[in-house]
């Protein structure tokens, strides 16, 4: 069976549960030290970092436990949807799309309410109804047969690029599978995917079958133990969009920077012809159809043509062929220190190292690549996030099985050139606890 969203969402859950009664039990260990009630102000130095280190990780684990919970519920109702009408596919492809596009409006309120600016994350914000959204969509996948990415522009969260010596996008020196000389070296952070409960991707047959292809076909896709979390068609956007990116400064020399969001949206915009509503929070589609029948024929050309690095989007020492051979770059999360991402993206407690690429010890609300966005949701994007339902929109479109309908199938995206404000959700040392 294939591993799911959901399968994901169960396991963490379960791993979040252990962590968090842990932290609660180093959280009990000092109250019952201190008479039943900790005062900050009578710690030591080391003990007020244990200290805050307990508050932050009972946070951190009880929100991957509550955000589980909506992505394992979300998909069982999308499960039961599908099993009530097993015989009429049209039917319970229509009534996916319904259940995804109220999630997606609300989600789309949510980040178009000012009053709700800085609130993404909290329980009952955007992102919560974002995963509920990804449920329904993955859903819609399976019945279609589609993968993410196919038929729109969507990329994914966690977005990355590699920077030179004057702080601008670091380009290729050699031609590397699908992309040539020049081109922007970029990767996502597997985090990103995780924390969405992401399974990693496995090609169908006869994307395997694909080897020895040109580009990026020749050496195969990942697949098996190897696999990464991008699609083909996901790495065949990254492309596309990075071709004619701006090569300005970015950040600092030889570091990295988030992949920055009007890259997303002027790519979107101008390439895919969609346009972001201010008023609904959401993404709507080129009223000229002609525009997404154009985009998407350029993406079927480009990804027969193997147009695209095979290789990004591993998890944390994936075993996959090296995605920018011979290029020096070392990502982040792969770096040999990086056993611990937390302290090696932050710095230890009370270090003064900060990775310009740091991951907050509770990372929801700081990961979303990109427009700051597209992390919602696994699938939505300028998450952050889709289009996450890649197969959205019309909730009245004509069923179209497996590949068959690509140009005239109508999802629709979210995200928004925007972005988020970063918010804290760990507790202060200030005061009694």
């Amino acid at each position: 069976m294939a591993h799911t969203a959901k399968h994901s969402a169960t396991t963490a859950k379960k791993t979040a549960q252990r962590k968090k009664s842990n932290a609660q039990d180093r959280i009990d260990d000092f109250k019952k030290a201190m008479g039943g009630k900790v005062d900050i102000s009578k710690l030591g130095p080391k003990q007020k970092v244990s200290f805050q280190k307990a508050l932050d990780d009972r946070v951190t684990h009880a929100n991957t436990v509550r955000t589980a919970n909506i992505a394992i519920s979300s998909a069982t109702k999308a499960e039961n949807i599908v099993d009530r009408h097993k015989d009429n596919p049209e039917e319970a492809l229509r009534l996916l799309r319904v259940a995804r596009e109220k999630e997606m409006d609300i989600r789309g309120g949510l980040l178009a309410d000012p009053e709700r600016k800085g609130k993404q994350f909290e329980q009952g914000g955007a992102f919560d109804y974002g995963l509920a959204a990804q449920a329904y969509g993955d859903a819609m996948r399976a019945i279609t047969g589609r993968q993410m990415g196919e038929g729109t522009p969507y990329t994914g969260p966690g977005a990355t690029i590699s920077l030179d010596e004057q702080g601008r996008p670091k380009l290729t020196t050699e031609d590397i599978g699908g992309t040539p000389k020049g081109s922007v070296i970029y990767d996502v952070d597997p985090e990103a995917y995780i924390r969405r409960f992401r399974p990693k991707f496995q090609p169908t047959q006869e994307q395997i079958e694909r080897r020895g292809g040109p580009g990026g076909w020749v050496g195969g896709l990942l697949q098996g133990a190897d696999a990464g979390y991008l699609t083909p068609w996901q790495q065949t956007n990254f492309q596309w969009m990075l071709e004619d990116a701006d090569r300005g400064i970015l950040g600092d020399s030889g570091e990295f920077a988030k992949l920055p969001a009007d890259w997303r949206s002027d790519w979107r915009t101008e390439t895919w012809g969609d346009q972001f509503n201010e008023a609904t929070g959401r993404w709507e589609r080129a009223e000229d159809a002609t525009l997404r029948e154009a985009a998407v024929a350029d993406q079927i050309r480009r990804y027969n043509e193997g147009l695209f690095n095979p290789y990004t989007g591993q998890p944390v020492g994936g075993t996959g062929t090296e995605p920018w051979t011979d290029q020096g770059v070392t990502f982040p999360w792969n770096q040999p220190d990086s056993s611990n991402l937390n302290n090696t993206l932050n710095g230890t407690p009370g270090s003064a190292f900060q990775h310009p690429y740091a991951a907050d010890p509770y990372t929801v609300p700081h990961m979303q690549t990109g427009g700051l966005w597209e992390g919602l949701g696994a699938e939505y994007q300028p998450g952050t996030v889709e289009g996450l339902g890649l197969l959205a929109g019309d909730a009245y479109a004509p069923y179209s099985p497996l590949r068959q309908g690509l140009l005239s199938a109508r999802p629709s995206f979210m995200g928004t050139p925007r972005g988020f404000t970063n918010i804290n959700f760990k507790g202060g040392l200030g005061g009694k606890t």
